[in-house]
C-alpha cells in the first residue's frame, strides 16, 4: 500500500489545512496510506484530536524553516538535513505531497524530500504575486525540483501565478493541473428548515437580512473593511445584519471597531463553526472582500446552499464568478463601489432570487465532490 505525507508549512488553520485533511481523508478511502504532518500553531490541537478521532493520521512535523527565513538559513539547512530529513524515511513515505500556500513556503520541505530521494507533487493554495529569489534560494530550489513529479494548483489564477514565478525550476515532464477544490454539494444544500434553525439558534429574525462571510479573521479577508461597509449599508437599510464565521488574529481589532461603530447589536462573531452546512443557509447575501484569493471555497460553498455572493474581482473568486449568474464582483479597492453593488443588490429582491436559484446548479457542474475526487484520483495515479 502507497504511503504519501501531506505537509505543508502552516500559521493557522484555515482552507488549506482543510482542504489537506479532505485530501487525506479520500486517499485513505481510494487505498492508500495517507498521514498529515503539519508544525504546531494555535488553533491546531483541538483540530488533530478531532483527525485522530476520525483515524486520519498525524503528525507534528517542524523542520527548521531555513528557505522561508534568512536568519541563520545556512546553519537551519545543516539542521533539517542532519536531524529532519529521516521523518520522512522513517515514515517509508512513497510520495510527498507538499502544499504551498504562499511564495517561499514550501521550499523546506520540497528540500528535505528530495535529498531523501522521495518523489514529491506541490499544490498550489494561492494566487502569488511575482517574486524574484535570491540565487541561494534559486540552487535549492533547482535541486528540489529535480523530485516534483506533479503540481496542481486550486485554480487556473493560481496555476497561472506559481508558473511565472516557478517555471524555470520546473522539469519539461512535470504533470500540470488544476484541481479546484471540492463542495459536498450533497451537504451544502439550500435549505429552509436548516436557514430557521440556524436563524432561532442565533436569534436572527426572519426580517433581518443577513449578510455573513465564512473566513478567517486577517488581514488577506480584510474583515475591517467589510464592517466599515457594513456600517455605511447599516445607515440605510436598519434591518441589515451581519455575520462573521470564523475566528483569527484580527478578531480582537474587529470587535473594537465595531464597538466604535456602536454596532454591538448588528454584528455576529460566531467562531468557527465545524459543520457550516448547517450556517450557510440562514445568509441571506455572502460577503467576501478579500485582497486575494487562491479559490474562495466559501463562495463556492455559499452559492450550493442557494445564498447569493459578492466577492471582490481577484484571482481565484475571479474564476469562480466571472461568468457565473450566482454573484457578482466587486472591485477591490473601490469602497463608494462596494457600496454602491450591495445597495442594488439588497434592494432587488428578484436579482438575489435568481442568483441563489443559479448557484446550486453551477457549483454542480464545477466543482462537486465526486467530480474533484476523481480528478484526484487520476492525478495520484499518474504520478505514482
Amino acid at each position: 500500500m502507497k504511503r504519501i505525507i501531506l505537509t505543508s508549512l502552516s500559521g493557522q488553520l484555515g482552507g488549506l489545512e482543510l482542504r489537506l485533511s479532505d485530501e487525506a481523508r479520500f486517499l485513505t478511502k481510494t487505498g492508500y496510506t495517507a498521514e498529515l504532518a503539519l508544525n504546531p500553531f494555535p488553533e491546531i490541537y483541538p483540530w488533530v484530536d478531532s483527525l485522530r478521532q476520525e483515524g486520519i493520521l498525524f503528525s507534528f512535523f517542524d523542520p527548521p524553516s531555513f528557505f522561508e527565513q534568512w536568519q541563520w538559513h545556512r546553519f537551519n539547512k545543516f539542521r533539517a538535513d542532519w536531524f529532519y530529513k529521516r521523518y520522512f524515511k522513517q515514515a517509508k513515505a512513497d510520495l510527498v505531497h507538499v502544499a504551498i500556500a504562499w511564495t517561499e513556503t514550501g521550499g523546506t520541505r520540497l528540500w528535505l524530500a528530495h535529498r531523501c530521494g522521495l518523489p514529491t507533487v506541490i499544490s498550489v493554495h494561492n494566487a502569488f504575486p511575482y517574486h524574484e529569489f535570491t540565487l541561494w534560494h534559486e540552487a535549492i530550489l533547482f535541486e528540489a525540483f529535480q523530485s516534483v513529479k506533479g503540481i496542481y494548483a486550486v485554480s487556473d489564477s493560481a496555476l497561472e501565478h506559481f508558473l511565472k514565478i516557478f517555471n524555470k525550476f520546473i522539469l519539461p515532464n512535470t504533470l500540470l493541473k488544476v484541481i479546484y477544490n471540492p463542495v459536498d454539494i450533497e451537504r451544502l444544500i439550500p435549505s429552509e428548515t436548516i436557514r430557521n434553525s440556524a436563524r432561532e439558534k442565533f436569534g436572527i429574525e426572519e426580517s433581518t437580512l443577513l449578510l455573513g462571510v465564512i473566513g478567517r479573521l486577517d488581514n488577506q479577508k480584510q474583515p475591517e473593511l467589510l464592517i466599515k461597509v457594513f456600517a455605511t449599508l447599516k445607515n440605510r437599510f436598519p434591518y441589515l445584519k451581519l455575520a462573521f464565521i470564523g475566528q483569527g488574529k484580527l478578531e480582537k481589532q474587529c470587535r473594537q471597531q465595531v464597538a466604535e461603530l456602536e454596532l454591538n447589536d448588528a454584528v455576529l462573531f460566531l467562531g468557527f463553526q465545524k459543520d457550516i452546512a448547517q450556517i450557510l443557509p440562514m445568509l441571506d447575501i455572502h460577503v467576501l472582500l478579500s485582497q486575494r484569493e487562491g479559490f474562495g471555497i466559501a463562495t463556492a460553498e455559499a452559492m450550493a446552499c442557494g445564498v447569493p455572493v459578492v466577492a471582490t474581482d481577484v484571482s481565484g473568486s475571479r474564476d469562480i464568478l466571472s461568468h457565473s449568474k450566482a454573484g457578482i464582483l466587486v472591485p477591490k479597492d473601490d469602497f463608494d463601489a462596494i457600496v454602491s453593488r450591495l445597495s442594488t443588490l439588497i434592494i432587488d429582491v428578484e436579482a438575489r432570487k435568481v442568483m441563489a436559484e443559479a448557484g446550486p446548479g453551477e457549483v454542480r457542474q464545477r466543482f462537486a465532490k465526486e467530480l474533484i475526487e476523481q480528478q484526484l484520483k487520476d492525478f495520484y495515479q499518474a504520478v505514482l
